[in-house]
């Protein structure tokens, strides 16, 4: 099927990081070829079934709906990056898989509410800048009683390492008042108790991923021509910067060699998740009411921001004292954490 492309479907806000994430084009599914282990522990403990409507959110090149496409489920990919999408067309058809694909912002979902028996996101919607909303959005667009999986890089990751190295070679993000909430919350089960637990009943499962490459520079190549952050920052270098930062990856990635080749390790966290029933005794608030309630300032860090969909999550308990402290650190050690988060090419 074509993919969908409708006038708003991408927040203004994120359309510079969405022209960045396309510019991988096809180029980018060697980069999800390279954690498919991953992709494929989270799409086994969905357990898609055949007939079911799935939605893949932040798809990217559609690994991730192509694997469940599989299982005869009928699967819609979205995401905010049209040269992505595309890519994920013409990598379905040549497979002879029929998926659905619609641009689409996670913080902003075009979908119906409660219209998917379960819907995953393989290292997507954790990068969210609108944490709370995709969260939000999430929740709306999945049935009671459907499934959520989620997977997301620890906050501890081999993912935080590659991040230090490029770094450096990093514009400075905008002056924010306040550091953006960190996507490796994601990684977190207590953090995720917290934000998601008001709509799903969570398990969790840890796993590690190895990306095998003949070689660094191979690895290079792969990061440097598909994925969208690491393309953008090399090309706004010049010819001298841009070989030093290859040469820091290069150099980096020398404690992954095996003398085969490369196997990069990467430490990541599914979440599987069951919808919770609507509380129908409780009615719906507006979306006004349950923007800046305390648990929410708690858990993210920030006051909700307006949005178009009012059926949010409702206020949540305080967030773990500890776990709070941990997260803080880890942002303010590790700048370079809002670096996937691409807040440092909205300038």
């Amino acid at each position: 099927m074509s993919a969908t492309n409708e006038e708003g479907a991408v927040l203004e806000k994120n359309t510079k990081v969405a022209n960045m994430w396309s510019s991988g084009g096809r180029a980018y599914d060697a980069v999800s070829q390279g954690v498919a282990e991953g992709i494929r522990h989270c799409v086994m403990r969905l357990a898609p079934r055949e007939g079911e409507k799935i939605l893949d959110i932040a798809t990217g090149t559609g690994l991730t709906a192509r694997t469940i496409s599989h299982s005869g489920a009928q699967v819609t990919g979205t995401d905010i990056a049209q040269g992505l999408l595309d890519a994920a067309q013409q990598l379905a058809d040549e497979e002879g898989l029929s998926i659905a694909w619609q641009l689409g912002d996670a913080e902003n979902l075009p979908f119906e509410d409660a219209s998917f028996d379960a819907a995953a996101s393989t290292f997507g919607i954790m990068f969210a800048s609108n944490q709370e909303a995709a969260i939000s959005e999430l929740a709306r667009v999945v049935r009671p009683g459907g499934r959520v999986a989620i997977a997301a890089w620890l906050p501890d990751s081999t993912a935080v390492k590659l991040r230090q190295v490029v770094a450096p070679f990093v514009p400075p993000p905008p002056k924010q008042a306040a550091p953006p909430p960190s996507p490796f919350n994601w990684g977190d089960p207590s953090w995720l108790k917290d934000a998601l637990g008001e709509h799903f009943e969570l398990g969790h499962e840890p796993g590690e991923l190895t990306h095998r490459a003949s070689s660094a520079e191979e690895t290079w190549e792969i990061y440097e021509e598909g994925f969208g952050p690491i393309r953008a920052t090399a090309q706004a270098l010049d010819d001298e910067r841009r070989s030093d930062l290859k040469s820091a990856f290069v150099n980096w990635l020398e404690d992954y060699n095996t003398g085969l080749g490369t196997a990069l390790t990467y430490q990541y966290l599914v979440t599987v998740g069951t919808r919770k029933e609507l509380d129908q005794s409780a009615g719906r608030q507006s979306r006004k009411q349950t923007l800046n309630q305390p648990g929410w300032k708690a858990i993210f860090g920030q006051e909700r921001a307006p949005g178009n969909s009012d059926n949010m999550l409702s206020a949540q308990k305080p967030f773990n004292a500890a776990v709070r402290s941990r997260d803080a650190q880890i942002r303010f050690r590790f700048p370079c954490l809002r670096f996937l988060s691409c807040e440092a090419f909205e300038s």
